[in-house]
């Protein structure tokens, strides 16, 4: 029984390299998302019904806690940092 075989071969190059980011930012052939013309599209919450609002207000205050900590850690540790000479 072969361990190894030889059809089963990766570029690592193309999925560990920021070639594959380049390529999908220019909208070359090669890259995930062909059609990415470059220009940040923004979601249009307009449609949304009074539960999906709900739904994105849960999210958006969930995100600004998360903010809030990181912000906290980080003064924490500087904290720590700061009296630890």
């Amino acid at each position: 029984m072969q361990l190894c075989r030889d059809d089963l071969s990766v570029d690592l190059r193309r999925h560990f390299s920021h070639k594959k980011q380049r390529d999908m930012l220019a909208g070359k052939p090669g890259g995930d998302v062909s059609d990415y013309g470059g220009e940040p599209s923004i979601m249009d919450t307009n449609s949304f019904d009074k539960q999906s609002k709900q739904h994105l207000k849960i999210y958006e205050n969930f995100m600004f806690a998360a903010k809030i900590c990181i912000v906290a850690i980080i003064v924490t540790l500087v904290i720590m940092a700061a009296t630890l000479v």
